[in-house]
């Protein structure tokens, strides 16, 4: 069985090398650079602060030290998944709320924690789904996004790192993102071996927007991962591939 990792460049290469220690031979797929952008205006004060991404978690670090120097109070902080709860923790962030859904369950915990005509900020990627700003403004939660990460297309389809060959054995593809899980379907039928691919390929997939994503694109195999943590995800990995 052929194990392919769909993510951005660096994190490709981390997990590969993360499922090779615990005897699992997979391929890296960077589909994806990570592009950073400025800084927010930390003059503004916020109410609360949305992070929907670890990507965001840098420039999120650097905004509130310039935040903390003008303003007596942080806003409160809200993410999605344990990663980016991790990467926050491991930068001795403690008092923050935890989405372990999607948009819709995020914007329940801001709508449960914060007053009517709040205003927030949303730390986002230039690719992401405007569900969440419109259901908080529904409830009088007012979000501004700004956009502090780009996830750039790397087209992978000219230089052989996937042979064509591949499609007609049982394959696994390791997808984080919803945007991954498109430019990958892209590329694919750029390389006219998607059809076949579907015949044979299973999608381990994180959330179920990604996975919602995935079934609107044509994938039929598609499996939710409890990721409560990275080890924990690479233990479920493993376990499933050796169950085959």
């Amino acid at each position: 069985m052929n194990v392919f990792v769909v993510r951005e460049i660096k994190d490709a290469f981390e997990t590969v090398r993360d499922l090779e220690k615990i005897g699992i031979n997979a391929k890296p797929l960077p589909i994806t650079k990570c592009n950073y952008k400025k800084i927010p205006n930390h003059k503004i004060k916020y109410d609360f602060i949305l992070l929907t991404s670890v990507k965001s978690i840098m420039i999120f670090i650097r905004f509130i030290d310039l935040y903390k120097k003008i303003h007596s109070t942080i806003p409160k902080i809200f993410t999605v998944g344990i990663e980016t709860a991790n990467a926050l923790k491991k930068n001795s962030f403690k008092n923050f709320f935890v989405s372990k859904g999607n948009s819709h369950n995020l914007s329940e915990l801001v709508i449960s924690h914060t007053k009517i005509y709040s205003k927030g900020l949303w730390l986002c990627g230039l690719h992401r789904k405007r569900v969440l700003k419109t259901k908080l403004l529904e409830n009088k939660r007012f979000l501004k996004e700004k956009i502090v990460y780009e996830m750039a297309f790397r087209d992978i389809s000219k230089n052989s790192q996937i042979d064509e060959k591949e499609c007609f054995s049982n394959n696994v593809f390791i997808v984080n993102s919803s945007r991954n899980i498109q430019l990958l379907t892209e590329t694919l039928k750029k390389l006219k071996t998607f059809e076949n691919f579907l015949k044979k390929s299973k999608i381990f997939c994180m959330s179920p927007n990604i996975k919602e994503e995935a079934l609107s694109l044509g994938w039929k195999n598609i499996l939710i991962l409890k990721k409560n943590s990275r080890k924990s995800f690479l233990k479920e990995v493993k376990m499933i591939l050796d169950s085959n």
